[in-house]
């Protein structure tokens, strides 16, 4: 690919006759907290980048190779061992290459002021390393120092903008109190007095309300929380640092949920989420990767393949059942069959049989979002005329009255490219001809088989907070308007029919933290049906 550039570069510019090689991300993390992925990131911009360069000009004469490196590959600063490692390698290659025909230098610059890579991620972690930005280099002043460097012959050059002892003696004294901390930290911040009493104050008032944690999670994190910083009742919503929390009891708190989660959390991270709710959804989002996955057929997945509830679960237009994956992992301790939609005749024969098998006599829940709903629905019809009766359908926004649009319609014709990026999203790669395929025979399959049945099994529907602006642009195919999808799915069903107000759009329900506070309520629907 920079082959690629490189070559159009040089068609549109000319030949290229020096190379400044800037590129590089920012780095955070202490050595025991970090992972193989984020040194590797680091890795990948300055020494991969590196050596793409030297590759591709290896045979052509340049006028300078210049190497933007760090003064952290001098001071070595705390938290950034891979971003040192990426710029001593720098360092050493312009050393390896100095004297060659080339000008060859590494500039091992001193922390900038206004302008540099990510800055705010980089103040926010200098401001827990105790770097001072306001010394940092101005950017005139920049200028200034790469033209005297220009000027001069050696393989590397330090730009620093106070005493580069001083610098070092500071970081030197930062590692000796660096051992205590983490002295500390392995003792989960706990002193050797164990026998005096830890006292905590009372939340401090914030400008939002105290939310309870909901979740195993979210109750282990605010533990967590209320132990390291002495506060009797932290809020999910409660943020970190306008709680009083320090870079300092940050780092304690990190390894403690290493230490007592099994989890590992970077500062990146931390800073960017730093509340309870979000900081539990960035962990239970790294855990959707982990789910237990197993393709049981063509048109099948299983998700955590547990003894308990067995939720057989249908897909909305999009038509397949790989959207529930994120959702299964919020609800691990739930066993979700999940359904693609099966577009041959025999489509029913199929999930009827595979449910009767998987269900084993234990009571059967149907679930499904959007259309999914509408399918769940005419899965229980053919349930119950072979004598099986669901325990109960949940449906995730799903709509009695929904008029699909056919492959003419132009709004169709405009949302493929919508399904085309939802499927992307859920991990599939499908061409657009399969997804116009499915789509319609999922459409022919609602025309031949209208909503018009009574079912006497409860209905739970959790809804949108757009449902009533949709349910008043939704026509019958007679093109009646149908006023209250809540009125459509009571004149269907003679039991009981519960609705709960959901989280999001319809479109959103499942993503982001609408989905962590969907399957909430989720979470008490199951309880409550079984």
């Amino acid at each position: 690919e920079m082959k690629e550039v490189v070559e159009r570069a040089e068609k549109m510019f000319g030949q290229i006759n020096g190379i400044i090689h800037a590129a590089g991300i920012a780095d955070g993390s202490l050595i025991s907290m970090r992972s193989k992925a984020q040194s590797e990131a680091v890795f990948n911009t300055k020494i991969r980048g590196t050596l793409v360069l030297k590759n591709i000009f290896k045979s052509k004469r340049l006028d300078f190779c210049i190497y933007y490196s760090s003064i952290s590959s001098v001071i070595a600063q705390i938290g950034q061992v891979a971003y040192c490692a990426a710029n001593t390698f720098l360092d050493k290659i312009a050393k390896f290459q100095y004297n060659k025909r080339t000008f060859v230098t590494s500039i091992n610059w001193d922390a900038w002021q206004k302008v540099g890579m990510a800055e705010d991620s980089v103040r926010k972690l200098n401001e827990c390393f105790n770097i001072d930005l306001s010394n940092g280099i101005l950017p005139e002043e920049g200028i200034e120092v790469f033209k005297q460097i220009l000027k001069k012959d050696f393989s590397q050059i330090i730009v620093c903008t106070s005493k580069l002892s001083e610098q070092i003696n500071s970081v030197h004294h930062q590692k000796e109190k660096t051992k205590i901390l983490y002295n500390w930290i392995g003792t989960g911040g706990k002193s050797n007095d164990q026998h005096i009493k830890k006292t905590y104050r009372k939340r401090p008032e914030l400008k939002n309300e105290y939310f309870a944690p909901q979740t195993e999670i979210e109750n282990q994190l605010t533990e967590i929380w209320q132990e390291v910083l002495g506060i009797e009742k932290v809020g999910i919503k409660d943020d970190f640092f306008m709680l009083g929390g320090s870079s300092l009891s940050m780092i304690r708190t990190i390894s403690i949920v290493k230490e007592k989660m099994g989890e590992k959390v970077d500062l990146q991270t931390f800073y960017s989420k730093p509340t309870i709710k979000e900081l539990a959804f960035a962990i239970n989002y790294t855990k959707t990767a982990n789910a237990t996955k197993v393709r049981d057929s063509d048109h099948l997945l299983i998700f955590n393949n547990t003894k308990d509830a067995k939720i057989f679960c249908f897909p909305p237009k999009i038509a397949f059942g790989l959207i529930y994956e994120a959702m299964s992992s919020y609800l691990s301790d739930y066993c979700f069959y999940s359904f693609d939609f099966v577009e041959n005749h025999e489509r029913m024969k199929y999930y009827t049989e595979k449910i009767i098998k998987l269900s084993d006599g234990q009571p059967i829940i149907l679930m499904g979002y959007s259309l999914g709903g509408r399918l769940a629905y005419q899965v229980a019809l053919e349930l119950i005329s072979q004598n099986i009766v669901p325990k109960a359908i949940v449906m995730i926004d799903s709509y009695c009255g929904d008029y699909l649009k056919t492959k003419d319609d132009l709004d169709f014709k405009k949302s493929i490219s919508l399904w085309k990026k939802g499927i992307k999203e859920i991990g599939l790669n499908i061409d657009e001809a399969k997804i116009i395929s499915t789509i319609t025979n999922y459409n022919e399959f609602y025309k031949q088989n209208p909503i018009n049945k009574i079912l006497n099994i409860p209905i739970h529907i959790i809804t949108a907070t757009d449902r009533d602006e949709l349910i008043s642009n939704m026509y019958y195919e007679s093109n009646k308007l149908v006023r209250s999808g809540a009125l459509s799915w009571d004149e269907l069903c003679t039991s009981k029919v519960h609705y709960y107000k959901g989280y999001g759009i319809h479109n959103d329900m499942l993503s982001g933290n609408n989905l962590l506070d969907n399957c909430k309520i989720l979470r008490q629907i199951i309880k409550s049906i079984i």
